[in-house]
């Protein structure tokens, strides 16, 4: 078996499973259409797979997820709650009902946290709608490597 057909061990696909559940959520709640060949992966060759999925549905919807993001900026330097208004609010309250729904309270959040994850999620949305998008998120997954 090659390097890149290894299988992950069970801590490390768990790891790996949270971090690209965490990001198909963000998806949904921004009300982003997955492909349903977007699974989970099991072995190194399927999450390279994963990886260029999720960078092709990021940048397929670049400007949504742009919008989103400069007006979560404009609230927040208007010191506006991250549930007033737009397409943030929706993100918002979204991305609380599918983290309850999906995560199915395994890990507990306050608010304020629930917040923070949303928006650091977001932004990574950002981030890999970028040229250097697919490394980006290949870096963030490989470190559970």
């Amino acid at each position: 078996m090659s390097d890149s057909e290894s299988i992950l061990t069970t801590e490390q696909l768990a790891k790996i499973k949270d971090k690209i559940q965490l990001i198909l959520l963000a998806t949904t709640a921004l009300g982003i259409k997955k492909s349903s060949s977007l699974s989970i992966p099991n072995n190194e060759q399927e999450l390279k797979k994963t990886i260029t999925q999720i960078i092709a549905l990021a940048q397929n919807n670049k400007e949504l997820i742009r919008r989103a993001c400069a007006l979560l900026e404009e609230m927040k330097q208007q010191h506006k709650s991250i549930d007033s208004y737009g397409i943030v609010k929706d993100y918002w309250e979204n991305f609380n009902l599918e983290y309850k729904h999906k995560i199915n309270g395994s890990i507990v959040l306050y608010s304020q946290e629930m917040e923070q994850l949303a928006t650091k999620i977001l932004y990574n949305l950002l981030f890999y709608t970028g040229a250097m998008g697919q490394n980006r998120l290949q870096k963030q997954l490989n470190y559970y490597l």
